[in-house]
């Protein structure tokens, strides 16, 4: 059976109950569906939830109900099957609850739309577990009340545009994660976005490629990440025959002015290894840009140690509050 409720906002709620769609289209157009409950079951197949530029949401039916991702160990487990009925086409996936402190669990797990995974209660966290990728130009948004702990990779799709025209342009998409207290990740965590490649024969074209960015914004805790290249930008890549084209590798940020974030491992000296992607074949190769903002809070403030075998670019680089403000770069 299919069910058409185009550009309506739609809101289906059972509380502590389930929600079960087994409809084989069920079609919100450019509208907003809201599914609410302790467990949701998408039943109807593959691609069977659909919504071309609308917004779903998929939450809780309690504030302290776990969420797994293909993750059976909590609650609400939204299973591969289910990540499989949404069809690829909505410009927003919301998965978790503004107030949620339940973790939220997200095993080995592939997005085709614009994702956004949240526990944003006090006391909420989200643990990656297993691989989330995204497809295309489609970012990864983490926001949590209190942790973030990045256990496995997130990987933003690559993207190769191959056209004629005199604007062709690849983008991929971004990672944004915010955490109330500190975002943490093991020897496998790492946060990766794509390569971005325009492939293109007409000249004098105005084509730009830019991989995606990353941010890392940790209120009152600190960025902990274990890994070697824990934050990799990937490659911007021009294949043109003539034009004022551009690549651009994306940026990394830390921590903001109004928002500073520590920089630490377990309290002792920490660091965090970034991997910038190269830019080639353009008229106009740009360097991906690092900006750290970091606060040391009653002690000392925390310095920035930058140490790199090539050269670098540098944006916004602050520390503040404390007593002692180091700035150490240096290339080998």
């Amino acid at each position: 059976m299919a069910e058409t409720v185009a550009g309506d906002t739609v809101v289906l709620d059972a509380g502590t109950g389930t929600v079960t769609i087994a409809n084989a289209a069920f079609d919100i157009g450019a509208g907003s569906l809201t599914v609410r409950g302790d467990e949701i079951d998408f039943t109807g197949g593959g691609n069977s939830i659909q919504g071309s530029g609308g917004a779903l949401v998929l939450e809780a039916g309690q504030v302290s109900t776990t969420v797994g991702i293909n993750n059976g160990a909590s609650t609400l487990d939204l299973s591969t099957t289910d990540i499989a009925a949404i069809q690829d086409g909505f410009s927003t996936l919301t998965i978790g609850r503004t107030d949620g402190t339940g973790a939220v669990t997200a095993g080995a797990i592939t997005f085709y739309d614009p994702v956004t995974i949240r526990a944003g209660g006090a006391t909420g966290d989200i643990t990656i577990g297993g691989a989330v990728l995204t497809s295309g130009n489609t970012g990864v948004t983490l926001t949590a009340g209190q942790d973030v702990l990045i256990n496995s990779t997130v990987t933003t799709g690559s993207v190769t545009t191959t056209g004629t025209t005199n604007a062709d342009t690849a983008t991929t998409g971004s990672i944004q994660v915010t955490a109330g207290r500190n975002i943490t990740g093991d020897a496998n965590g790492r946060l990766i976005t794509g390569v971005a490649t325009v492939d293109a024969t007409a000249t004098g074209d105005a084509d730009t490629a830019t991989s995606g960015s990353i941010t890392l914004n940790a209120d009152t805790g600190a960025v902990q990440l274990a890994s070697a290249n824990a934050l990799t930008i990937g490659n911007a890549v021009m294949n043109d025959g003539a034009g004022a084209t551009t690549a651009t590798p994306g940026s990394i940020t830390i921590g903001n002015s109004t928002a500073p974030t520590k920089i630490s491992s377990n309290g002792s000296n920490g660091q965090v290894d970034v991997s910038f992607g190269t830019a080639a074949g353009a008229d106009t190769n740009a360097a991906g840009v690092l900006n750290v903002t970091t606060d040391g809070g009653a002690g000392d403030a925390g310095g920035i140690f930058l140490t790199s075998g090539e050269a670098l670019s540098l944006g916004t680089l602050a520390t503040a509050g404390g007593s002692a403000q180091n700035l150490s770069v240096a290339t080998t």
